[in-house]
């Protein structure tokens, strides 16, 4: 039995395409598959193939503060079954400024068709989505990033290992989370950085906000929401 036998059977496992970004595997094996029934149902696998295409969203992921893009997180992969997900390394001591000029210029090389962030990456998200024109969902956003980034000024060790130096200038560098652009707050109930209400209060009356109980900053309800955004995209 080859490959192609065994992923048929397995389903739409994902895997790392290249070191940016994921596609589903069964859309990679359809594309093998084309090749080799070009006679009888090779056209019906053509067709198949792009009309999964053309269903597939292009993302652009954006992490949190003292972390980094992982394509191997479990939220990314789920993530991924919308669409290939891509995204940098993103270096939030470099000041609010600095940070949505690379990142804008890293997103536009993609031209993705959502904008998805975590924490400080929500706040991002939200900030390049009103800037850009492209919907965005925050997950567990900071909506007030000069008093959220507060205890971590000074030299710290980042989730790598790798130390960083955090200035009063930075952090006040940051203004608060924007009320424009198309978007989708995610939260988890459970968060144990920033209390879910104060941000139902904050954000609210400007975006649409689902809430899941339990739960964690990290965000553990991917999976559960993948409708919420792929109807977030559609509409």
């Amino acid at each position: 039995m080859d490959e192609t036998d065994e992923n048929d059977r397995e389903g739409c496992e994902h895997v790392a395409a290249t070191p940016l970004f994921f596609v589903p595997r069964c859309v990679r094996t359809a594309l093998r598959l084309g090749s080799r029934h070009l006679l009888g149902n090779g056209a019906k696998v053509r067709k198949n193939i792009a009309s999964r295409a053309k269903d597939m969203l292009k993302i652009y992921y954006l992490h949190g503060f003292a972390s980094r893009f992982d394509i191997t997180s479990d939220k990314l992969k789920t993530l991924a079954r919308l669409g290939p997900v891509y995204g940098h390394d993103i270096d939030y001591t470099l000041g609010s400024e600095d940070v949505i000029e690379e990142s804008l210029d890293k997103l536009m090389q993609v031209n993705p068709d959502l904008l998805v962030g975590t924490s400080m990456g929500g706040w991002l998200a939200g900030i390049l989505g009103a800037e850009s024109g492209i919907p965005f969902v925050a997950i567990n956003p900071v909506t007030e990033p000069a008093h959220t980034l507060k205890p971590w000024i000074g030299q710290g060790v980042d989730h790598q290992g790798q130390t960083y130096q955090l200035t009063d200038e930075v952090v006040f560098s940051y203004y608060p989370f924007t009320h424009y652009g198309s978007g989708l707050v995610l939260l988890d109930q459970g968060d144990e950085l920033l209390p879910w209400n104060d941000t139902v209060r904050a954000l609210g009356g400007y975006f649409p906000v689902h809430s899941f109980e339990g739960g964690s900053h990290r965000f553990e309800h991917m999976e559960e929401a993948l409708k919420l955004v792929r109807e977030h995209v559609k509409d």
